[in-house]
C-alpha cells in the first residue's frame, strides 16, 4: 500500500497556462517527498450521483466538492494510506516549506479572506477551506462530510453558492470542533491576489 498519494482533477486539454504552472507545481512537490500523484480528468462525472449531478446547476465547484471526498474514499479503501487533494489551481511556491503532518486523521486548509465592504473599509474573515484536504483510514469526519455534502446538494432547489459545500461546510463544524489546519495551505482572496500580481505590498 502507497504511503501517501497526491490527487487532482481538472477537465481534458487544451488548459490555461495558469493551470499547467499550477499542476506542475503541485506535481514536482509530491515527486520531491516521493508521493505517488494522479490526475484525474472528466471521467470524475461518473461517480457522482446523478440527482447530485443535476441539482449542482452546473457549477464545477459544487461538483467537485463531492467528487474529491468519494475519491479520496475509494482511494483509502484500495490503495492509500493516506491522500492528499489540492485544487487544480493551487500553486506551490515554498515546497520546501510545504510540509504536511503525517500526525493528523484530517488535515484542511486556512482561509483569512479580506475584501472591502460596502462602506469602503476593509473587512478580514478567517475561515477554512477544502482546496486542501487530506485524509486518512483513521479520520472519523470523511464519511460525515461525504453524507452532508450529498444531502445538502440533493435537496437544493436552485442554483446555490459555489462555496455551500465548500469552505461554508467545513468552516460551520471547525468554529465548534476545531479541525486540525494545515496553516501553509492558504487561499488568496482577489484584492490579495490583485496587489501581489502588482508587485504592491498587499492592501
Amino acid at each position: 500500500m502507497n504511503e501517501t498519494l497526491v490527487i487532482q482533477s481538472f477537465h481534458s486539454k487544451p488548459w490555461p497556462k495558469h493551470i499547467e504552472q499550477c499542476i506542475s507545481s503541485v506535481q514536482s512537490w509530491a515527486n520531491q517527498n516521493k508521493y505517488t500523484y494522479r490526475l484525474f480528468g472528466d471521467e470524475i462525472l461518473e461517480i457522482i450521483p446523478p440527482i447530485y449531478l443535476k441539482n449542482c446547476f452546473g457549477r464545477w465547484p459544487v461538483i467537485t466538492d463531492l467528487a474529491r471526498l468519494l475519491l479520496i474514499k475509494n482511494h483509502l479503501n484500495n490503495c492509500a494510506h493516506r491522500v492528499i487533494w489540492l485544487d487544480a489551481d493551487t500553486f506551490v511556491f515554498a515546497p520546501d516549506k510545504f510540509n504536511v503532518k503525517i500526525n493528523e486523521p484530517h488535515l484542511v486548509g486556512r482561509e483569512i479572506w479580506i475584501s472591502k465592504k460596502l462602506n469602503k473599509h476593509w473587512d478580514t474573515r478567517k475561515h477554512v477551506h477544502n482546496a486542501f484536504v487530506c485524509f486518512t483510514n483513521a479520520s472519523p469526519v470523511l464519511d460525515f462530510l461525504i453524507y452532508a455534502t450529498e444531502r445538502i446538494v440533493t435537496n437544493l432547489t436552485a442554483a446555490s453558492s459555489p462555496q455551500l459545500v465548500g469552505p461554508k461546510l467545513y468552516t460551520h463544524p471547525n468554529n465548534l470542533i476545531r479541525f486540525p489546519i494545515m496553516e501553509t495551505a492558504g487561499m488568496m482572496s482577489p484584492a490579495v491576489m490583485k496587489d501581489l500580481i502588482a508587485g504592491q505590498r498587499p492592501l
